[in-house]
């Protein structure tokens, strides 16, 4: 079965800079690289984060939930969670960052965008930039950068999260001005791929039944799987599984409701097998997730040396 994991160091290649803050803030680039080849990454799932990849010259090949990208220079592609991510081939100076998806959804909500949960997971977004607007991306992210590089020191997440924020205040700036690059599915059993995940995205509250779905779009249960593991490279039980760990983890995150409130909203038979479904999936419980990710972890820091 393909792995649930973030990127690390030894994804990639040893010209290639990577800095990691806590799992919640990842950098990637390779701005100093001479010919810009990074080897290739297996198929990986992406359950947590929105990965962000700007291209600066060369090209790079990506796969996305079986479809294929081809990223040139000024090309940008925000990669949102619960996808299936291959690298195929880079020889692209490049730079990327991965957020995890509940302080992405945070910083949308603080800043007054209006964006819906299902525009941020189970697909990718690509745009063409021009020159300016990719290196004024540049100059934020060398910014976030000299941050991660320095010692931990109070007040870091803050200034990080904060580095973030203007990085997607200038996005959404720039945005309106360009159209997304839309990629046209032709495939029939794309559709039905497309329209089971949007039925998810309605119904993960309510149900996790494989067959509930299959009815839903038509078709048996097992040829539900067999669409899944086509293009998620995961069958329809456990592309269930990832995605309603990952609205769950959302809601911790924002920390509103309690561990028991959140089990009965999403009707599990009791807290115990709430606990033990999210242990199983993610390999720690929901408490244990909620002490290392909650939006008040910055607050209070921000209150504490104010």
């Amino acid at each position: 079965m393909i792995s649930t994991r973030i990127l690390t160091a030894q994804d990639f290649a040893a010209s290639t800079s990577f800095l990691n803050y806590k799992d919640k803030y990842i950098y990637v680039d390779n701005l100093d690289s001479q010919d810009g080849i990074v080897k290739s990454i297996e198929p990986f799932y992406n359950a947590d984060y929105t990965i962000v990849i700007s291209v600066v010259q060369g090209s790079m090949e990506l796969i996305v939930d079986g479809t294929d990208i081809k990223m040139r220079p000024f090309d940008y592609i925000a990669i949102m969670p619960c996808t299936t991510v291959e690298l195929r081939d880079s020889r692209a100076i490049f730079f990327s960052h991965m957020v995890q998806a509940g302080i992405m959804m945070n910083i949308y909500t603080h800043i007054g965008f209006k964006t819906s949960i299902r525009h941020n997971s189970f697909c990718f977004h690509y745009h063409h930039f021009l020159p300016e607007h990719i290196y004024r991306f540049k100059e934020i992210f060398l910014r976030q950068k000299l941050e991660m590089n320095r010692p931990d020191y109070l007040m870091k997440e803050f200034t990080l999260r904060a580095l973030v924020t203007i990085y997607i205040s200038y996005l959404y700036h720039i945005k309106q001005d360009f159209q997304e690059t839309k990629l046209v599915w032709v495939s029939h059993q794309r559709e039905m791929f497309n329209k089971f995940l949007d039925l998810l995205n309605d119904n993960f509250d309510k149900t996790r039944s494989v067959s509930f779905y299959a009815d839903k779009v038509h078709i048996t249960a097992k040829y539900l799987s067999t669409i899944c593991t086509e293009f998620a490279k995961l069958p329809a039980s456990n592309v269930i599984d990832q995605y309603v760990v990952f609205r769950i983890k959302l809601m911790l995150y924002e920390n509103e409701k309690s561990v028991k409130s959140i089990s009965e909203q999403l009707n599990f038979a009791t807290q115990s097998f709430f606990g033990r479904y999210f242990k199983r999936i993610t390999g720690i419980s929901p408490r244990q997730y909620l002490a290392k990710n909650s939006k008040f972890l910055v607050d209070e820091e921000m209150v504490q040396n104010s």
